[in-house]
């Protein structure tokens, strides 16, 4: 039997006339400062020894992660940085994730005098049982949005140093 599907709908039909509901729930393992041990035994899927590296590193501490995405044959591996402004600077919140047609993993880890980044965005979507491919964009729209929020804090700065300005 062979599947055509139009995931915009997800319906399949088989080459034997019979539509099939296609859609698969997404599932999604969630680990937090993980050991190599961890990721090895919560990863479902083979992945390249340098992504089990990334995702069991811990928080850098002398500088800022650096985002990327990299497709990976069966799976998209991805480093992500959320951002949380802070009176005292901003704090770098690293996601690592690897992204399969089913499953989303994310290696949250903790930084130096902060909180991990809180995931809290992807449980709606998982919830309403969408796909990988949506989960991972509302993990990625969420930490665009940190950057948003940074954007307003240093407006709110400027405009009380124009406050300032204007007192003097």
């Amino acid at each position: 039997e062979i599947l055509t599907c139009d995931w915009s709908s997800d319906v399949c039909s088989s080459d034997l006339g019979r539509p099939t509901l296609a859609r698969v729930a997404t599932r999604w393992i969630d680990l937090l400062d993980p050991s190599r041990e961890d990721v090895i035994a919560a990863l479902p899927l083979p992945v390249d020894a340098d992504v089990v590296d990334a995702l069991s590193a811990p928080a850098l501490v002398d500088r800022e992660p650096r985002p990327v995405a990299e497709s990976r044959g069966s799976y998209v591996f991805a480093v992500l940085v959320a951002i949380e402004p802070r009176p005292e600077g901003v704090l770098y919140q690293e996601i690592d994730v690897v992204a399969a047609t089913d499953l989303v993993v994310t290696a949250r880890k903790t930084p130096s005098g902060g909180a991990a980044y809180d995931p809290g965005a992807l449980r709606p979507a998982l919830e309403a049982g969408a796909q990988a491919g949506v989960v991972l964009h509302h993990l990625v729209d969420d930490v665009a949005d940190s950057y948003l929020e940074l954007l307003d804090a240093i407006y709110a700065e400027i405009d009380e140093l124009e406050d300032d300005i204007d007192t003097v």
